[in-house]
């Protein structure tokens, strides 16, 4: 009896990070330190996937109003290859916040917290951005920035930026062979 107990809290507490599995409230040691000196090294470990990154905070009334659309196109796009990065600017007093957006949100998988000097990390990304926010950026499987989005985004912009870097890099695969 003690066994089945055991493998029962085993698979309770096994959340997977893909979508659609059993959901794990947010809390703060969940939250990843994350600056301009290690962010590139976080994106090319993930080198082979398509790489969203949406900057947002949880007192930005557009971030809080494009997340659905973004959970969303992870889920669809979870086994293609897409992974969605979210790194939060909240300062440290707006962290309850933010946690509670996100565990609002179901969100399942790690967040990343920016910390560090703001000019360095606006470099990290892209020399149109002046930082506002909600920002997006898009890499693609080699992890290359091909795209950017400055403000709210949707579902439908979202959709057609994925489907074209998914479709660059099937015909940069054919061209190979």
């Amino acid at each position: 009896m003690r066994s089945i107990l055991l493998i029962f809290f085993i698979v309770l507490t096994n959340v997977s990070l893909s979508p659609g599995h059993l959901f794990a409230k947010v809390t703060q040691d969940d939250l990843i330190m994350v600056s301009a000196d290690n962010l590139s090294n976080i994106i090319d470990e993930m080198n082979g996937e398509i790489v969203l990154v949406n900057i947002w905070a949880s007192w930005c009334g557009p971030c809080r109003e494009e997340m659905p659309d973004l959970l969303k196109i992870r889920h669809e796009f979870y086994d293609r290859g897409l992974r969605l990065m979210l790194i939060s600017t909240d300062f440290s007093r707006q962290i309850p916040d933010a946690l509670s957006f996100l565990n609002e949100q179901k969100v399942e998988f790690p967040v990343y917290l920016k910390s560090g000097n703001d000019g360095s990390f606006l470099d990290t990304f892209h020399p149109d951005w002046n930082g506002a926010l909600p920002v997006t950026f898009f890499y693609n499987k080699n992890g290359e920035l091909v795209d950017h989005i400055i403000g709210k985004t949707n579902y439908k912009d979202l959709k057609e930026k994925i489907e074209m870097i998914i479709n660059t890099n099937k015909k940069d695969n054919s061209n190979e062979d």
